[in-house]
């Protein structure tokens, strides 16, 4: 048992321990496992976590990491964990296969004090370029 804690959470173990008419019932997953599982499912794909589960992996369903995600919050700036994730993703790449875009959603154009609703908070100014001088 000491030798499976070293690759899966206590969540995972329960998992494993269920009957498997039981299909991940009761389990409140980790958010560490949540975690581990969104840089799975982000090298392997949707397929192949998908697979992964029907192997039997004591693995979230794949709704249970999006209800995770959906409200996460994305401030102003540059979002270090996605960066993060998608330098995981690409790191067995091919140099052809790294080629990316960056894509810019919103951006501030004049100096000002906002309130978003979606955070709940002021958004000042995003970044030191748009200091006030």
């Amino acid at each position: 048992m000491t030798n499976i804690s070293k690759f899966l959470n206590t969540d995972q173990i329960e998992k494993l321990k269920q009957p498997p008419e039981h299909k991940g019932r009761n389990i409140v997953w980790s958010s560490e496992t949540i975690q581990r599982c969104l840089a799975i499912r982000s090298v392997v794909g949707r397929s192949g976590y998908d697979f992964l589960r029907k192997m039997n992996y004591p693995l979230p369903p794949y709704r249970s990491l999006c209800r995770r995600i959906q409200n996460a919050p994305f401030t102003p700036g540059i979002q270090h964990d996605v960066l993060q994730w998608l330098r995981l993703k690409m790191s067995n790449a091919k140099e052809s296969e790294r080629l990316c875009v960056l894509l810019i959603d919103e951006m501030q154009l004049k100096n000002r004090v906002e309130f978003d609703r979606g955070l709940r908070q002021l958004i000042e100014y995003v970044s030191p370029e748009t200091l006030p001088t």
